[in-house]
């Protein structure tokens, strides 16, 4: 609402030069609106527009995951072939029964082969214990997932 009063008394400024009230009043919408497109359609990592980048930097737990990438990480993995995934999830991913792979609960010190999936909440609430994983390269699943896959069990 105040954004809205704000432009509009931009908009009706009486200066000198009113083209550049309305210019800026322009680009600050065709922002806003950008911004709505580019966080969409996951509303909900979403924070502002310094944070946008890395949200996981500055709150994760419920504020980030809310277990809406589940659906996402359970459709990629039913486009690879993997009978086996290995998961510490923040929360009770009871969505797991649907996916076509074998579920398999796992904790920060375990270092496993196969394909691995860990929340950006757990990771940084067991940081210590999985200093190990953050060099290997790993596939973003929304904004909340990182998938990992180790052909051989990482030293």
């Amino acid at each position: 609402m105040f954004g809205a009063v704000g432009a509009l008394s931009l908009w009706d400024l009486s200066i000198k030069h009113r083209w550049v009230a309305r210019v800026t009043t322009i680009l600050l919408l065709g922002w806003s609106v950008e911004t709505c497109y580019a966080a969409s359609p996951q509303f909900l990592p979403y924070f502002n527009e310094i944070a946008a980048p890395h949200a996981d930097y500055i709150l994760v737990l419920s504020d980030l995951d809310w277990g809406q990438d589940l659906y996402l990480l359970e459709d990629r993995l039913n486009d690879v072939p993997a009978a086996d995934i290995y998961l510490d999830y923040f929360g009770d991913p009871a969505i797991r029964k649907h996916a076509s792979a074998q579920w398999h609960p796992m904790s920060p010190d375990q270092r496993l082969q196969g394909w691995v999936a860990i929340s950006e909440a757990q990771l940084q609430t067991s940081r210590d214990g999985y200093r190990w994983i953050f060099s290997y390269p790993y596939a973003r699943i929304g904004k909340s997932i990182r998938l990992y896959h180790f052909f051989s069990s990482p030293t």
